[in-house]
C-alpha cells in the first residue's frame, strides 16, 4: 500500500519528488502512507501560502500600474503600453487581463504597434 501511495503521489505531483525521496530515505522500510500524506499536506500548505503571497504582490503591482494608467496624458499611454504591457507574454497577459483595473484594461485592448 505505501509503495502505491508514494508512486501515485510522485506521478501526480512530480514537484514533490525530492521531498518524497528524502522521506523514503529517512523512514527506510517503515514509511507508512500517513507519513506520505503528512508530507503532501506540508507541500500543499507551502504551495498555497506561496500562491497567496504571490497574489498579494501581483495585486500591488497591478494596483500601481492602474494608478499610473489613470494619470496618463499625452504620450504616456504609449509609454505604458510599450514599456509594460508589450513586455508581458501574450499568455500571461491573458491571465492578467481579468485582474487589471479599468484604465489598464483599456490600454491592454489596444496593444502597441511593433
Amino acid at each position: 500500500m505505501q509503495d502505491e501511495v508514494l508512486l501515485e503521489i510522485a506521478q501526480a505531483v512530480p514537484e514533490m519528488t525530492n521531498r518524497l525521496l528524502d522521506l523514503a530515505e529517512a523512514y527506510d522500510d517503515s514509511l507508512e502512507p500517513h507519513c506520505v500524506y503528512t508530507e503532501l499536506a506540508a507541500f500543499v500548505t507551502d504551495t498555497a501560502l506561496a500562491e497567496i503571497n504571490c497574489r498579494e504582490v501581483l495585486e500591488r503591482c497591478l494596483g500601481v500600474i492602474e494608478s499610473h494608467a489613470k494619470k496618463l496624458s499625452g504620450d504616456d499611454p504609449e509609454l505604458l503600453e510599450w514599456a509594460f504591457l508589450s513586455c508581458i507574454p501574450p499568455d500571461v497577459l491573458a491571465y492578467l487581463r481579468p485582474r487589471f483595473g479599468t484604465a489598464t484594461r483599456i490600454l491592454a485592448q489596444h496593444p502597441p504597434e511593433s
